[in-house]
């Protein structure tokens, strides 16, 4: 290992964790071919120590480059969990939510503090629009 790369963060997605500690991920990078200038999606598996167990499938994760092997595959850790998997966000409320509605009150129930939220956040959206097309 190169000494000029020790503590590089890779942003990745949990692939598997049914190893004991250590969790599979992918890289996505971009990777430039020089004869046609363009760029072109590469992917590669990294093996990553997880002693907390805090990644699950599915998660995006920020993984650490350790100073020294734990093993001969495993190079990087953990760092900690960006995105968890299944845990959404309404953008316009704040709130979280699924496929049915919202965690705190029954599906297709609003209450009347978010639909002013909503309404307030619409206004200021057309209002930056209306600003930038004069």
């Amino acid at each position: 290992m190169s000494g000029g790369r020790v503590g590089h963060f890779l942003l990745a997605k949990v692939m598997s964790t049914s190893l004991s500690k250590v969790a599979k991920c992918e890289v996505n990078r971009l990777k430039l071919d020089k004869y046609v200038m363009k760029y072109y999606g590469r992917r590669r598996t990294v093996l990553a120590r997880d002693e907390e167990r805090l990644a699950k499938e599915g998660d995006v994760v920020l993984l650490k480059e350790m100073p020294e092997k734990v093993s001969k595959r495993v190079s990087h850790k953990v760092d900690r969990v960006i995105y968890s998997l299944g845990n959404v966000t309404d953008p316009i409320t704040g709130l979280k939510c699924d496929k049915d509605g919202y965690w705190e009150s029954r599906p297709g129930e609003w209450d009347e503090n978010m639909m002013a939220k909503a309404a307030e956040r619409t206004e200021e959206q057309n209002e930056a629009q209306e600003g930038t097309a004069v």
